[in-house]
């Protein structure tokens, strides 16, 4: 039979608060047999090896019999000696002739002179060895520390044996001293075990068996005195410790640990962003810092640090045959009761699959939090023949232990699990992912999908698969492609992990110019606000390294910092200056200010740009200090040319200043006030001082500011490379003569204060914008109790007219509210007239007529004018009247042009049945019925061209004629303008909202029971849609208005004024195209 015997431990010693190992020899596997043996009334046993050794099992320390055998176990109980299992736990060796006084630490080094072996597996040839990205990753480093000891990182991943190349490091490169640092406690233990025992090192014959074993201290406590750390360190060649133990240890404790160490490895480096992380190692300056992760990005968009010296690409990892296949096996469930039985049925299915093809599989069911394992954990109980277990943080130290046990035992095929085991953890049997919860970190996802793909040494293990729930995904933009329903992971994971580690070596390289700065100023977390003062310049080359003139008392400074990258004409200086306290006049307590500065020149267009974190605009002196004295200010009225291209610019705030003699007033204009402010009687002997407002550009809803001075700022942040960005462009835009800023100014849009209603017909109501911020399932309208989806819900106008009040009406198939809206010369209100409801977003709830007073809803006139609130924009349209030319006439016969909707139970005769028809003959791939409260339009039609990645949507507005014949009637278009224009916010949400605010209510509707919206396609497809419209597929908008009262050819002047503005609104916004559908 085949034995177990255990390891041995040349020295197991406590030093201070923790162990000290060195082994002596590994644990072995022998053949041979189990008897009895008994000896002066004391019972024992005896294993025959095959060799015809005797080993003395010995129940007691002081046995007579011990001086019969060479070779004999003490056993803590004979309970289950016949399983030939003998575990460190219970036997001991307490007797054997390879038995050695502990090594030295110096001995122990001396050893790995000329004692490694740089070779290299060879499958086909049955050579066994380091794998090709163990033997790069040690090159690598090797070559690395003959020309300095910079921070490095190696990139390897997940079970391509990143330990193993740390062992070899430690023999070939003759470390005298390494500390390593772990994440976790779990993975400190784990590779504790492997520096003891050399991991595969000697198996393989990589090193030479004159090499001897380390001696490893695994450092669980925080030492409190330098003496601590003496001891300890003197008595290892490695010690294995996490972050959380030394990253806690004050300046003192840690120089000393630095100063024990020749080296530092650093395992998981992913994590060393982390604050405590980085504080660490920078004490760690002088010696040889080496960093290993599969992933050196994190999804904070923080730099890990450290050159990139060896990167082996997950790609060729695969190709390579270093992981198994990934079968993806995506389901929908759209019922979310329903989503977590869903995917334990499937992932059942394949797992009992995988073990009568004999795999020796086990199943894991993600979670993120403990009560989801336990709501996860009893649907799986179901299967009870899987002896399902849990293990997470939420259980005690002993019930994780056991559960770990099981798992290790093979006692369970099913591991429910919040995140996974930690970093580290190794069973390549693990081979089916069940993501009841998805991961939405790249680097985490990267490090789960290795530890289920990794092939070990056994070429039995069979393929991993992964579970999905694809109807319940959300997940950030660079997964998007992983999570759809026709995603190849085996393609797609090398895709994403090898362009993210490349931006990360970019933003490395870029940052080589920085090389001056502390740890604690890590310039590639810097996001200043994009925000610049710009000046001109006239020179062919700067002089960056001048700009200490330009800064005034910087001698005087307690901290300053700067560097150049030279290829970007980039200049960041970081000073740190005491400044009192504000709460006192006490000389001893200070605060340190700091300021940040990011200088850019740009040659091309001879301009100059001053980022401050001071929000300054007098930098003057920096700027001709930098420039050899040419920069200029910038025009001040060229300066406003930054507001240029915007469309459906408001102004929000004005800032003049007079000139009175000698002196200046500077008065700031806002809301209503700014109008006139900017009229060219006010301006004149006026200065505009700052103009701030927000409109559209390109498409997109922007916010930008400017300054006589040069000044010009948004709202947004970004990192220093997406600033320099942004400055061209802007730039650009300042040097374009053809932008006239007058012009800008006069067609703005500007807010007044109203007193009373204006008399115009209002022909749409819209929630306030901050709402579409949110995800509209989060959000409730609560009546009686009860809170109903934002997206089954509608805000629409309630007898609307030229006079009297405003109505509102929010209502849904269950309910229906009424709101009017007082003006008076003071304020405004919103008063409840029928069934008050409420708002609720997560815990917090408010009543309807205070969240409208906060954040009023926007109602839209038939001119082009809206209200919101009291605040009044009277929009004037001077185009062109819509040309009658472009109405598409529809032949309506047999239509009741009266009757709008076909209803739940799909009726002909209709309006909308017509169109339905009519779509149904052309080449879309979605049609979709949208209609009732909440909807998007009345109709949705999709198309998808997977060639160009693009998919095309169609949104058609229907209404009702209110005669039975078409004709002139302005009133026909009054609520199907309204509810055209107020629909553009889904091209603001973009499509992938649009698509699950569709899926949501198909889902609503088939769970109560009633026909679905779907007239061509199913959900599956829109799923699919939904998943495209993620994974780099353009989703452009059309908006269509069907009016059979309408009469093409009897059109009043007023119908074709309201279509103009309609249309106008739409292209001014987010650039979409309306088409008219009406009668002849």
């Amino acid at each position: 039979m085949k034995i177990n015997l255990p390891a041995h431990f040349s020295l197991f010693e406590k030093i201070g608060k923790d162990y000290v190992c060195q082994l002596g020899f590994e644990q072995t596997t022998v053949d041979g047999a189990i008897e009895e043996y008994s000896f002066n009334r004391v019972q024992g046993y005896i294993i025959k090896v095959d060799n015809g050794r005797e080993i003395l099992i010995s129940p007691k320390k002081d046995w007579s019999a011990h001086d019969r055998f060479e070779q004999i176990l003490l056993a803590k109980n004979l309970e289950d000696v016949e399983t030939g299992n003998f575990n460190q736990e219970k036997y001991i060796w307490i007797k054997h002739p390879e038995f050695r006084e502990p090594n030295t630490c110096q001995e122990i080094t001396d050893s790995y002179n000329g004692a490694f072996l740089f070779k290299k597996e060879n499958i086909e040839l049955n050579i066994e060895g380091l794998r090709s990205p163990q033997l790069g990753g040690i090159y690598a480093a090797l070559a690395h520390w003959q020309i300095g000891n910079e921070p490095a990182t190696i990139v390897m991943p997940t079970g391509t044996g990143k330990t193993e190349t740390m062992l070899s490091l430690l023999i070939a490169a003759n470390c005298i001293k390494v500390l390593i640092v772990v994440p976790s406690d779990a993975l400190r233990s784990q590779l504790a075990k492997k520096f003891i025992t050399l991991g595969l090192l000697k198996t393989l014959k990589i090193i030479n068996d004159s090499a001897l074993y380390p001696r490893v201290g695994i450092m669980k406590h925080r030492p409190s005195t330098t003496e601590e750390v003496n001891a300890l360190f003197e008595n290892c060649n490695v010690v294995v410790t996490t972050m959380s133990v030394v990253g806690q240890l004050n300046n003192e404790i840690q120089q000393a640990i630095s100063e024990n160490c020749s080296h530092l490895f650093i395992d998981e480096a992913h994590h060393i962003a982390a604050k405590t992380w980085r504080k660490f190692v920078s004490v760690f300056k002088n010696k040889y810092i080496l960093q290993f992760t599969a992933t050196p990005f994190r999804n904070d968009d923080r730099n890990i640090g450290g050159k990139i010296i060896f990167n082996y690409p997950l790609r060729k990892a695969q190709d390579e045959g270093y992981f198994k296949r990934i079968k993806y096996h995506p389901i929908y469930e759209f019922n979310s009761s329903e989503y977590d039985k869903a995917i334990a049925k499937k992932a059942v299915e394949i797992l009992k699959e995988d073990l009568e093809q004999g795999y020796n599989h086990i199943l894991m069911a993600r979670v993120n939090s403990t009560a989801r394992a336990d709501h996860v954990y009893n649907i799986y109980n179901e299967y009870e023949e899987l002896n399902p277990t849990q293990i997470h943080t939420g259980l005690t130290q002993e019930e994780q232990k056991e559960a770990r046990q099981k798992i290790l035992n093979y006692e369970t095929r099913v591991i429910i699990c919040v995140d996974m085991f930690g970093e580290g953890f190794d069973m390549p049997e693990l081979k089916i992912a069940a993501f009841h919860d998805i991961k939405k970190s790249l680097p985490i996802t990267l490090q789960l999908a290795g530890r289920f793909t990794r092939s070990s040494r056994d070429s039995e293990l069979g393929d991993a698969s992964i579970v999905v729930n694809l109807a319940n995904v959300e997940v950030t933009e660079e997964l998007q492609a992983l999570y759809s329903q026709d995603s190849d992971w085996n393609q797609i994971l090398p895709i994403i992990s090898d362009e993210n580690t490349r931006e990360q070596e970019s933003l490395y390289e870029f940052m080589q110019g920085f090389n001056k700065f502390p740890n604690e100023i890590q310039l590639q977390n810097i996001t200043p606000a994009l925000s610049t003062v710009v000046y001109k310049t006239d020179t062919d080359t700067w002089y960056p390294n001048n700009f200490e003139k330009g800064i005034a008392g910087i001698d005087n400074f307690d901290q300053v910092y700067s560097d150049i990258n030279s290829e970007k004409r980039t200049l960041v200086i970081v000073t740190g200056n005491k400044v009192s306290v504000k709460w006192g006049d006490l000389k001893d307590i200070y605060r340190l200010e700091w300021t940040l500065y990011i200088v850019y020149w740009n040659q091309d267009q001879q301009l100059l740009y001053i980022n401050c974190s001071a929000n300054g605009s007098m930098f003057e002196k920096l700027a001709e200090a930098v420039s050899f004295g040419t920069a200029s200010p910038i025009n001040a009225e060229d300066v406003y040319r930054s507001l240029g291209n915007v469309t459906r610019l408001k102004i929000n705030n004005v800032g003049l200043k007079e000139q009175l003699g000698k002196q200046r007033n500077f008065t700031m204009y806002t809301g209503e006030d700014v109008e006139p402010a900017l009229s060219p009687v006010q301006l004149a002997n006026k200065i505009k001082s700052n103009i701030f407002g927000v409109g559209f550009e390109n498409g997109d809803k922007v916010s930008i500011g400017c300054s006589y001075k040069g000044r010009v700022w948004t709202r947004k942040t970004g990192n220093i490379e997406e600033l320099i960005n942004w400055c061209n462009y802007t730039g650009d835009k300042l040097l374009d003569e053809t932008i006239d800023p007058n012009e800008i100014l006069s067609g703005a849009i500007y807010p007044r204060t109203i007193p009373a209603r204006p008399k115009l017909m209002p022909i749409s109501i819209e929630w306030n914008e901050e709402i579409y911020k949110k995800n509209e399932q989060a959000v409730f309208i609560v009546y009686k109790d009860i809170g109903y989806p934002l997206d089954s819900v509608e805000l629409e106008l309630h007898q609307p007219a030229e006079t009297g009040d405003i109505q509102l009406k929010i209502s849904s198939e269950k309910f229906r509210s009424i709101y009017k809206l007082e003006i008076d010369d003071r304020n405004f209100r919103f008063v409840n007239v029928e069934n008050p409801v409420s708002i609720q977003f997560g815990a917090k709830s408010h009543s309807i007529s205070e969240y409208f007073y906060s954040f009023s809803p926007i109602i839209r006139f038939f001119n082009g004018s809206w209200l919101e609130g009291n605040q009044f924009v009277d929009f004037v349209f001077d185009g062109s009247s819509y040309d009658r030319n472009k109405i598409k006439v529809w032949d309506w016969t047999g239509v009741n042009i009266r009757e709008e909707s076909q209803g739940e139970q799909k009726a002909s005769g209709n309006i909308q049945h017509k169109v339905i028809t009519e779509l149904l003959n052309n080449d879309y791939d979605i049609v979709f019925d949208d209609d009732s409260s909440g909807e998007a339009a009345d109709l949705i039609t999709i198309k998808v061209d997977d060639i160009a990645k693009k998919i095309d949507v169609e949104l058609f507005h229907l209404k009702y004629s209110h005669e039975t014949t078409a004709g002139a009637r302005i009133s026909d278009l009054y609520e199907v303008c309204g509810q055209a224009q107020k629909s553009i916010f889904w091209k603001g949400k973009g499509g992938f909202e649009l698509f699950k605010h569709m899926i949501e209510r198909e889902s609503r509707r088939i769970s109560n029971a009633k026909n679905t919206r779907f007239e061509k396609g199913k959900i599956d497809d829109l799923a699919l849609i939904k998943e495209k419209s993620k994974r780099f597929y353009k989703t452009d908008f059309k908006i269509y208005i069907v009016q059979p009262g309408l009469s093409a050819r009897s059109a009043s002047e007023q119908q074709l004024e309201l279509l103009a503005v309609t249309e106008n609104h739409l292209l001014e916004t987010y650039r979409i195209n309306l088409e008219v559908i009406a009668s002849q």
